[in-house]
């Protein structure tokens, strides 16, 4: 049983101090403490209210000068305040992602309460209506008319800056006024134009043959030919037990208990069931656990799974540790993959520009863990270490049909689901997502695949243990150029 999580995004190191030191109360306890703070809550109306907790006036001394929320903190032993209110809502996020029937009734009483910030991870939401509720935000913070006048802005600025030229402009502009493109997808044009990808790529000039090819080993002067005009292919061969021992050692979950079983790692715990059952995690990592019980939480999984041969596991695992720079979180790891003889890095890193300071990420789950369609900044090379990793992969150019989200690098479009086995009003809601074309690919271990940047993609993990290991890269300067002098 996991003990404690903490948030990462949004807790100062000093808040996250106190938070790895501190036991979570029970569920049962804080299920008390939040029924009591909805009954005091009637007594004073919602004018009061501060932060948007129900709070007591200060004129009410009888009922306690500090408010509802006060009362709760001071139950706990936790301070007042917002230090206080940040270590309540990590308590109660926690205890609402591990998943039992009684955190369904304190995520509905925390609601009520207005003690919870933030999203939640809402698991009676299927992954399908969570993306469409994403894209209905969209359209309700900027209609049509006014993302397209941002949309136009910012490529003037662009052009000025010389970031984007002035082919690329023109190309922008003319998709904008047409019919087949929305604001948001142009927008996400833009984006990858900035990053370094040339029109002839953001108008699917250069689309890439149907398949993904698999290689064996080759030269960095041979992969080159697949970087510089950003077409994705797998590489096999390339790394192997004796030279890169983490093939082995990283499935031993013996060996990283001793090695780093202490460490808190930062997990992603926002998951939705799509309607196959699949997991599917949103956003970046936004809590953390300990190491050694994220490992227990994968083996439970397993076993839950073995035990139900001829019948649906019944279990899921909450949590998902993905985009985890291991020199910073799991150093002891990044040790092992740079000590070993060799890595893609070694092998492959002078065809592209520099890497980025953390070095490798990690991605370790199990139960089908799957991340929603998106594209990455930076150039990829991911190998898999264990487990499969099954990619869903789109060209560039398909943002126009792939619906952006919010920030315009994800899609609404549900990973791994055909079009014609959406529901019918989805369907209706994204009518170009037929026209989206794809390919699928499945890596094993060993498997090292070159994904360029901006090539949208899904990713699901395997129903058993599945790690990947990815190194992220600037496009090199020749590349670059391409999109430059245009």
């Amino acid at each position: 049983m996991v003990e404690r999580i903490v948030q990462v995004d949004h807790v100062p190191d000093k808040l996250a101090t106190k938070l790895a030191d501190r036991e979570d109360p029970t569920v049962a306890d804080l299920i008390v403490a939040l029924e009591s703070c909805l009954e005091l809550a009637q007594h004073y109306p919602d004018d009061h209210a501060v932060d948007n907790t129900p709070c007591i006036p200060s004129s009410h001394q009888a009922c306690g000068a500090s408010g509802i929320l006060a009362n709760v903190l001071s139950t706990f032993g936790m301070p007042p305040g917002q230090e206080g209110k940040e270590l309540l809502r990590q308590a109660i996020r926690r205890r609402i992602a591990e998943g039992s029937e009684s955190g369904v009734q304190l995520q509905l009483l925390a609601v009520g309460a207005g003690l919870v910030l933030g999203q939640l991870p809402h698991r009676d939401i299927l992954a399908e209506d969570f993306l469409a509720s994403k894209a209905d935000e969209l359209a309700s913070k900027a209609e049509g008319a006014d993302l397209a006048r941002r949309c136009r802005q910012l490529i003037a600025r662009r052009l000025a800056a010389a970031t984007i030229s002035a082919r690329c402009a023109t190309a922008l502009a003319e998709l904008l006024h047409g019919a087949h493109a929305s604001a948001a997808s142009v927008m996400s044009l833009l984006g990858m134009a900035s990053i370094g990808l040339t029109t002839a790529t953001l108008l699917g000039d250069d689309l890439n043959p149907p398949e993904v090819p698999f290689l064996e080993s080759i030269s960095p002067r041979e992969f080159e030919t697949h970087v510089l005009p950003g077409r994705p292919a797998v590489f096999r061969g390339c790394l192997d037990k004796m030279n890169f021992p983490p093939l082995e050692t990283f499935l031993d979950f013996a060996h990283l208990r001793s090695l780093c079983g202490h460490r808190r790692i930062p997990v992603k715990s926002i998951v939705h069931s799509d309607r196959t059952g699949r997991q599917v995690f949103a956003g970046d990592p936004e809590q953390k656990l300990p190491f050694g019980d994220y490992l227990s939480m994968i083996e439970e999984h397993e076993a839950s799974v073995g035990d139900s041969v001829g019948r649906a596991a019944q279990a899921t695992a909450p949590f998902y540790m993905g985009k985890t720079p291991l020199r910073t979180e799991l150093p002891e790891l990044a040790d092992e993959v740079e000590h070993a003889s060799t890595c893609p890095k070694r092998l492959y890193g002078e065809c592209f520009g520099s890497l980025r300071a953390e070095g490798a990420f990690a991605y370790f789950g199990c139960g089908r863990n799957t991340t929603p369609v998106h594209f990455d900044a930076h150039e990829n090379l991911l190998f898999c270490v264990a487990g499969t990793k099954r990619l869903v992969l789109y060209h560039p150019s398909e943002a126009v049909n792939l619906y952006p989200l919010d920030k315009f690098a994800f899609s609404a479009v549900p990973p791994f689901t055909p079009f014609d086995e959406l529901p019918k009003e989805l369907q209706m809601k994204y009518p170009r997502g037929r026209m989206a074309r794809s390919v699928e690919v499945l890596l094993n271990p060993g498997d090292l695949l070159y994904l360029p940047a901006c090539w949208w993609h899904g990713v699901e993990g395997s129903e058993d243990r599945n790690m990947g290991l990815s190194w992220w890269f600037e496009l090199h300067p020749d590349k670059r150029a391409l999109a430059r002098d245009e």
